[in-house]
Formats: C-alpha cells, structure tokens, sequence
C-alpha cells in the first residue's frame, strides 16, 4: 500500500512540476497559431496580459466544476458507463468505438456541406456527440479519481474528491505544447468511445435507461 501511495504522490508531483513549467516558460496553446487566424486573434486578445498560471487555473477549476455539475444530473449513469472499460478489452474496444464514431460523424458533417438542406440536421448530431463525449471523459475522470483515491488510501472518499484528484492529474496534460492538443482529442474521442460502448454491452433498446451498477462490485475492484 505504500508503494501506491508513493505512485499517486508522484504522478500529482509531476501535473504541479507541469504547471509549474507552464508558468516558467509561459506555454499558451493559441500564441504561436497563424496571426489571420480569427479565434486564436481573439483569444490572444482576451488573454494579453493575464498570466499563464492564472490562465491554467482559471481552466483547471471550470474543468472541475462542470464535471461537478454533470456528475450531480447523472451521478449513476456515470458509474455504469465508467465501469464499461473495465472490463476484459473494455478499453481497445472504446478506443476503436471512439475513432469509428468520431469518423462517421466527420463524414457526416462533410457530406452535409454539400446540401445546406441536411446541414442543420449535422449540427444537431455534432452538438449530441460532443455532449455525449463530455459525459464520457466525466464517467472516465470519476473512475480515475476512485482509483487514485483507493492507491493513496482513500476508498470512502466522496464522489467530488474523485473528479477532483482526476482533473489534478489528467488537465495539466492538456497544456503541454504539441502534444497537449493530441492528448485532448485522444481523450474526447475515447470518452465517446466508453459511452457508445456502455450502450452496445446492455442488453436494453436506446430509450432504456442504463442500469445501475454495482457500487460495492466497483468498490472492491478499485481497492484490489
């Protein structure tokens, strides 16, 4: 146990040696993008002046809260689609799911483009995918948090200290250069994944509501 607990310390050691550097060298994801290009120009303007830890923080704290909030609409639901990786090839087979998913949805918005009457019908479908990508990396975060709080020794912590220690660790990879934006789709894409996985392992239509998983089953998986 002690051995875990040293393994959680040093991976929150290495997101603050992270920020930290992030400060020092002063990352920002927008700076070096093409100066014509619209959002980054805004977004260079919105932050000038503010610094980068600030900037850091202020999205590190947003990240969290909003999966506060969705946690609090859908706190069951989100155990049962994060326990969906779990199990044996849960977690390639999400991945597949989430590329897959992701590039029919690319294609669909591209054939769209061609016919202005199917386009608002694509925007629907892109807007529901996003939404139901978010709910995936939420479900993912909280059952990240519970392992890292049953590794530092904290299985009964409550459900806000799991996103918590989960957007702790995963955010900070989110600000590295280059690669930061790769990890980020990685993760959307992956979070979609789960959730369309956690649907195809039911055996339920689509209307049915996912059914509840077993607290005490998941409990025990994570202190093992």
């Amino acid at each position: 146990m002690k051995q875990k607990r040293w393994l959680a310390f040093l991976w929150f050691a290495a997101d603050l040696a992270i920020l930290a550097a992030s400060a020092l060298f002063k990352w920002q994801r927008w700076v070096e993008l093409p100066q014509g290009s619209y959002l980054p120009t805004l977004m260079r303007e919105h932050w000038a002046g503010t610094p980068v830890l600030v900037t850091n923080l202020a999205g590190m704290l947003s990240f969290f809260l909003t999966s506060l909030v969705i946690y609090f609409l859908l706190p069951r639901t989100l155990r049962s689609i994060g326990g969906a990786p779990a199990r044996r090839g849960g977690v390639i087979r999400a991945a597949l799911l989430g590329l897959f998913t992701g590039l029919l949805v690319f294609f669909i918005v591209l054939s769209s483009a061609v016919g202005s009457g199917t386009f608002p019908f694509a925007m629907v479908v892109l807007a529901l995918v996003l939404l139901a990508s978010v709910v995936g990396m939420v479900a993912l975060e909280l059952r990240i948090g519970a392992w890292l709080a049953a590794l530092a020794g904290w299985p009964e912590s409550s459900p806000a200290i799991h996103l918590l220690m989960a957007v702790l660790v995963l955010y900070p990879f989110t600000i590295l250069p280059a690669i930061g934006g790769l990890f980020m789709v990685i993760y959307v894409l992956f979070g979609l994944g789960t959730v369309v996985l956690a649907r195809v392992n039911v055996l339920y239509p689509w209307n049915h509501e996912l059914p509840h998983s077993n607290e005490k089953q998941l409990e025990k998986e994570l202190t093992e």
